[in-house]
C-alpha cells in the first residue's frame, strides 16, 4: 500500500521489512528526508485477505502492519504494479531491488549496507 502521496507524487521509495513474523511498510517521497511508516487513513482501503474482507489489525489512524506467523522463514519475492480503480493500463518502473538484514524494527528505516 502506498497511501500517502502528497501533490499526486508519482515517484518514491518503498520499503517492506520483515522482522520475525511481522511485516512493516514504509515510503519516502522526494520531499521527505526519511522513511515514514504507512498509515491507514480515512481514504485507505486495506484488503489483504480477499475482496471485501478487512485485514485484521489494520484500523483507521493506525499503521499498516501484518503479523503472519504462518509464513515460512524463506519466501519468494517479486514486484508487481496494479490499479484497482482505473483502467488496466498501468505502468510501473523499478530502478532496483535491494535486500538487507533486519533484526529489529529500527533496522527497517536505517540505510542499507
Amino acid at each position: 500500500y502506498l497511501v500517502d502521496t502528497p501533490g499526486a507524487a508519482q515517484t518514491g521509495r518503498l520499503r517492506i521489512c520483515r522482522v520475525g513474523s511481522t511485516f512493516y511498510f514504509f515510503h519516502r517521497h522526494p520531499t521527505e528526508t526519511s522513511f515514514v511508516e504507512e498509515a491507514y487513513g480515512a481514504g485507505t482501503v486495506a484488503m489483504g485477505n480477499g475482496a471485501g474482507v478487512p485485514t485484521p489489525g489494520v484500523v483507521v489512524g493506525g499503521v499498516i502492519r501484518f503479523d503472519r506467523p504462518d509464513m515460512p522463514a524463506t519466501l519468494q519475492v517479486g514486484l508487481i504494479v496494479g490499479n484497482w480503480d482505473g483502467t488496466l493500463e498501468t505502468r510501473g518502473e523499478f530502478d532496483y531491488l535491494r535486500f538487507g538484514p533486519a533484526q529489529r524494527p529500527a533496522d527497517c528505516t536505517a540505510p542499507l549496507p
